[in-house]
């Protein structure tokens, strides 16, 4: 019995020892990132330069702030969750859950680092192209349909609706204010089928 609770009590040492050992390690990593950025972090910040890191909503003054920023060199060449832990662990405000973003700084006249978010709108193009993708494999269906085919035979081009594909041109035009697209960023279009 006293062999079962010392070999218990031992792995609990064990195991507390190794996740002590392996938080030990991660911090070593940390302070490695910080020894080979400290120049890009000592360094000013120049006005309406594009930065890597992480950013945080200030809800007084209705815009974001720099929390902290990486060099485009680490960025590349250290792993994302690493690079993640880092901005956190060494930012000068806490964030539960920071996302590395891409972000044009604005410095205001009282020294106020403020950003604007690049990546929102890398994410929107994104989605934007994913839908227009959707939209082309669907157009090419009704291209495959017997009625468009016999329409193409007897007229030499498609159906009115099926001729243009949805393209790159004029795919954000329906963020536009006055936007006169319809959901595949062309112009409305009349639809026979």
């Amino acid at each position: 019995m006293d062999e079962y609770i010392n070999s218990d009590s031992d792995n609990y040492i064990d195991t507390f020892s190794d996740s002590i050992s392996s938080y030990d390690d991660i911090d070593e990593e940390l302070d490695d990132l910080y020894e080979n950025d400290s120049d890009f972090i000592e360094r000013e910040k120049t006005n309406h330069n594009y930065y890597i890191g992480i950013c945080k909503r200030s809800r007084a003054y209705d815009y974001y702030l720099l929390v902290n920023a990486v060099s485009p060199k680490l960025f590349y060449k250290t792993p994302y969750d690493l690079l993640v832990r880092y901005l956190q662990e060494y930012s000068v405000i806490y964030m539960s859950d920071p996302r590395i973003e891409i972000m044009k700084l604005y410095i205001l006249a009282d020294g106020t680092y403020t950003v604007s978010v690049k990546t929102h709108w890398i994410r929107l193009i994104q989605r934007r192209w994913k839908k227009i993708l959707a939209a082309r494999k669907q157009l090419y269906k009704l291209r495959g349909t017997i009625r468009s085919l016999y329409y193409f035979e007897l007229h030499g081009r498609y159906p009115d609706g099926l001729n243009t594909l949805p393209t790159l041109e004029g795919m954000m035009g329906s963020y536009s204010k006055n936007s006169t697209f319809d959901k595949f960023g062309q112009q409305s279009v009349i639809q026979w089928w």
